[in-house]
């Protein structure tokens, strides 16, 4: 199992998906999504703390500082939010700085 860094919005089932995702990985560290609608770190940690008690839980402030906590994994995945995602594509210098609503736009597609 990797390391978890983990974020996602609040409209969507958290407490299933940290349900599945706390019992996949031996760390978690919890960020905030760069949106207006991001779901609480503190209530995921929650979320994880009760589909699995025994794996570690940090609350970070940014995706940042959950990458420096995590810099001495081994293996380390980001996930939660596509968006959550881009950023940390951008971060490490993979892909191109992108808005929200850039996202969006091209996860529905091209436009014709």
């Amino acid at each position: 199992p990797c390391t978890l860094i983990l974020g996602m919005m609040r409209d969507k089932d958290c407490a299933a998906i940290c349900k599945i995702l706390a019992a996949q990985t031996h760390q978690i560290f919890l960020v905030p999504v760069d949106s207006e609608r991001t779901a609480d770190p503190v209530a995921l940690a929650e979320y994880c703390r009760e589909a699995n008690s025994c794996v570690p839980i940090t609350v970070c402030r940014s995706l940042v500082d959950a990458f420096t906590r995590a810099a001495s994994e081994p293996q380390v995945a980001v996930t939660g939010s596509l968006y959550l995602v881009g950023q940390a594509l951008e971060y490490l210098g993979l892909a191109a700085a992108s808005s929200e609503r850039q996202l969006n736009e091209n996860a529905s597609g091209p436009t014709i």
